[in-house]
């Protein structure tokens, strides 16, 4: 029986130039070729192409803007040029201070109204939002909606993989008490890898936890001349160069 699946996303589903939306996307279209009606609402924290997500998800496609919360502000370091010691001092001292987000500190509050609006006009059956800290969107939804997170990745002290690697950390990370917050407001709890899954495991008890892999169509090639030679596939991230290096 086909469900009315209403996917709230700060990441676009195309185009498909990076690691997340190719994931997002996947994972969609796989529920759509289930005969699963998918209704897409891109909340603009990453911008897209819009035309092509309107070509895939037809009149289920919904775009608002994004508003930056004053708590998501990015942390800056100084370019003096003292900056290095400061970069260091930091470093030591300031390094949860400075990379620890509260779990809802990138949720908009403003978009709430349009779920809202949104959710009374098509009455989904299932409610998946993309990250962790969308969670706070689950809320808005009563408890005959399904609600799944598909979380990509486990944000708890994230920022410490970073400086262990020697960089400087990027995009969210949370403690684990606050990521645990989060989760707790889903009924399902999707991981993309099976260590994620156990993590989760330790830590929730009601939900269902699952694991769905980073699904892909898979082509044979014609590539046998080539030797000693590696294909990496990816977008230009710091992770990526960093394990290319």
């Amino acid at each position: 029986m086909s469900k009315k699946i209403l996917v709230i996303s700060p990441i676009p589903s195309h185009p498909q130039n990076a690691g997340n939306r190719a994931r997002a996307y996947s994972l969609l279209l796989n529920l759509k070729e289930m005969w699963h009606d998918i209704y897409f609402l891109h909340i603009k924290q990453e911008i897209g192409h819009d035309e092509s997500m309107q070509l895939c998800w037809g009149d289920k496609f919904y775009s608002i803007p994004y508003k930056e919360p004053k708590t998501a502000a990015k942390r800056h370091y100084p370019k003096r040029f003292y900056a290095k010691i400061i970069r260091k001092i930091q470093s030591l001292i300031l390094s949860e201070q400075l990379f620890t987000y509260s779990i809802d500190d990138w949720y908009d509050q403003s978009v709430n109204e349009t779920i809202i609006n949104i959710s009374n006009q098509i009455s989904p059956d299932v409610v998946i939002v993309e990250y962790v800290f969308y969670s706070k969107a689950l809320e808005l939804f009563n408890k005959n909606i399904l609600k799944i997170i598909d979380t990509h990745d486990k944000f708890t002290d994230r920022y410490k993989l970073y400086k262990k690697n020697k960089q400087t950390p990027l995009f969210f990370s949370t403690k684990s008490e606050q990521e645990i917050k989060g989760l707790n407001r889903a009924d399902i709890v999707i991981s993309i890898q099976q260590k994620e899954t156990n993590w989760f495991r330790t830590k929730l008890n009601q939900q269902q936890i699952v694991t769905v892999g980073h699904l892909v169509a898979l082509h044979s090639n014609n590539f046998h001349n080539f030797q000693n030679t590696i294909l990496f596939i990816g977008s230009i991230n710091p992770i990526y160069i960093h394990g290319i290096n």
